[in-house]
């Protein structure tokens, strides 16, 4: 990959974080979105930093002061993110205004072309479109169940209403008729996201997770997409490496706690 082929790479994935966690704050009920110049802030309204984000941009200090600011008036937790580059240059005021470095990154992961075959899961799956709210309690339960949330906070970050959204698309995988896996699929101009791939822990091991990625891609190619974008976990890492992906650029966060602990 060439340096401008990687600029370019880097400005998809972190656009289109950007724009799917401004989605998800439009449609959780206590979500918050709010710009103070290129910042933007895009919470949940949850209890958890992740999901409370202060995407950075510039290191501009009164708009930084503004944002954050403004972010704390929210009295949640929540994290201020960015490319690698901008977060070491944007340290002595981020930690100088009281924020924590992060223990880790998180890597960001581009595919550009098809998907590498992957070998098919151990039993029968089926993959449908979410469009009723049965459907995303599934979803919620076993986005709690993978990722060790509240239940209550799994649902507020995958509310039902996300169907109605052009641009989202969540799909539930079943085996036997039971809920197994999920992942969501968000598209931003032609840049396939992947989100949220989470499968219950009594079924990992058994491919699912690499059933429910390879059809997001193939939905997000059908929807014209010619490059798919995701930030991943470490569980997930080498599956996404098979998969085709190409680790490109890594994340840094800076945590804001009100109860004075990073997380």
């Amino acid at each position: 990959m060439s340096p401008d082929q990687r600029a370019a790479a880097v400005s998809a994935i972190e656009a289109n974080w950007r724009q799917t966690f401004r989605l998800l704050a439009c449609h959780a009920s206590q979500g918050h979105v709010a710009e103070h110049g290129p910042i933007l802030t895009a919470f949940a309204g949850v209890p958890l930093a992740f999901f409370n984000q202060l995407f950075l941009a510039t290191g501009q200090p009164r708009e930084l002061d503004a944002a954050l600011v403004a972010a704390r008036q929210r009295d949640l937790p929540f994290m201020a993110t960015a490319r690698e580059e901008l977060a070491a240059q944007l340290e002595p005021q981020l930690t100088g205004r009281g924020l924590q470095s992060a223990a880790s990154t998180t890597p960001g992961m581009i595919l550009i072309g098809p998907t590498r075959a992957e070998t098919q899961p151990g039993s029968p799956v089926r993959i449908d479109r979410a469009n009723k709210p049965e459907a995303f309690d599934a979803i919620a339960a076993i986005t709690a169940a993978a990722f060790g949330l509240p239940r209550d906070v799994a649902a507020a970050i995958t509310p039902s209403t996300m169907a109605k959204d052009a641009h989202l698309h969540w799909f539930l995988a079943t085996a036997d008729a039971t809920p197994v896996a999920c992942g969501l699929l968000a598209v931003t101009n032609d840049d396939a996201g992947l989100y949220n791939v989470a499968v219950t822990p009594s079924a990992r091991g058994q491919g699912y997770g690499a059933a429910i990625s390879c059809h997001l891609l193939e939905v997000g190619a059908r929807l014209g997409c010619r490059r798919a974008v995701l930030q991943s976990s470490p569980m997930a890492f080498r599956l996404y490496q098979r998969l085709g992906f190409e680790h490109v650029m890594d994340f840094h966060h800076h945590v804001w706690d009100p109860g004075g602990t990073p997380g």
